[in-house]
């Protein structure tokens, strides 16, 4: 087995690949150190299996801040801590204060073929510290230490819209994050769901389309006439079929821009409108926090104490789980 530690940036980076090969939307960034929140990372390991459930295979979550330990690292839940290689399984990565939230299955992507005595350059650059780790992240995102503790999305659909990352600053107190996904995913997975429906089949047609118009334009006489229009979008007068394929091509890209808001051939700068929704609710959702409630704690007074006899009744601010 070949399990190496590398800088917890460059871990990052090929848990973004990984994610986006598995067919992740977003992966999120929680930036936080045990000082911020005292309760976090105990209320994390408590709702495991239910941040799986709730994010599914929409958002990778990985929990920056928190010391995984090397007992952990050498079990056998390697999913919670390291990146595999797609095809050397036994080559894996982690980083000493990163964890995969929620992750059932192994994130796995194309990683250098060194072996670790390779890597032994890196060790000096890997964190040794809490703090350390969290700062690497803030530099890496460009986000400033007031917005910590905070979660950073990251979108994986870059190759199709320019990415820009969503800073999400936790507020003061508590924060439950369980509720806090359950509360955005409420309101975003139906948009979630209808991204690949609305998308997949209408490419298809559109792809299937412009191959057989461009197949039978290369060979007419108007072939740059009908090359302009298809670039442009425009209608021509020209010979059967083309004339009827060049109106389906530019009546299907009309459907797709309708509908997500960007040309499909074009590289626009707009997102489209089910992205923004979905981007609009990430940025708005608010922050459950943990409430603190009332208990009524009773202590005894010892015989020796010479307020023998009496009760004082003493009020403690106790953390609820929920």
């Amino acid at each position: 087995m070949d399990i190496a530690a590398i800088p917890i940036v460059d871990f990052l980076k090929y848990c973004k690949q990984g994610a986006k090969e598995n067919g992740y939307s977003w992966i999120v960034c929680v930036l936080c150190r045990a000082g911020d929140c005292r309760y976090l990372y105990k209320s994390i390991e408590r709702d495991w299996q239910s941040l799986d459930s709730i994010t599914g295979k929409s958002v990778l979550v990985l929990l920056a801040g928190n010391e995984v330990g090397k007992s952990r690292i050498n079990g056998m839940n390697f999913g919670e801590f390291c990146v595999a290689d797609k095809w050397e399984n036994w080559m894996k990565r982690y980083n000493p204060f990163a964890t995969i939230i929620g992750n059932s299955d192994e994130i796995t992507t194309y990683l250098p073929s060194e072996r670790y005595r390779i890597l032994r350059d890196y060790i000096p650059e890997v964190e040794s510290n809490q703090t350390d780790a969290v700062n690497s992240l803030r530099k890496y995102f460009g986000i400033s230490e007031q917005d910590i503790p905070c979660l950073v999305y990251s979108p994986l659909y870059e190759d199709e819209l320019p990415v820009q990352n969503i800073v999400v600053p936790f507020p003061n107190g508590e924060v439950d994050l369980y509720s806090y996904f359950k509360r955005l995913f409420n309101r975003i997975t139906p948009l979630v769901d209808a991204l690949p429906a609305a998308n997949e089949k209408l490419k298809k047609r559109i792809d299937s389309t412009y191959k057989q118009l461009i197949s039978l334009a290369s060979e007419d006489e108007q072939c740059e006439n009908i090359m302009r229009c298809v670039r442009d979008k425009r209608y021509l007068v020209c010979n059967q079929p083309i004339r009827g394929l060049l109106s389906s091509y530019i009546d299907l890209c009309n459907q797709y821009k309708e509908k997500n808001g960007t040309d499909y051939h074009v590289r626009n700068t707009e997102r489209s409108e089910l992205l923004s929704k979905i981007e609009d609710a990430i940025s708005s959702v608010d922050f459950p926090l943990i409430e603190p409630t009332s208990v009524n704690a009773y202590v005894s007074i010892g015989n020796n104490n010479r307020i023998k006899g009496s009760t004082i009744n003493v009020v403690v601010q106790a953390q609820n789980d929920r």
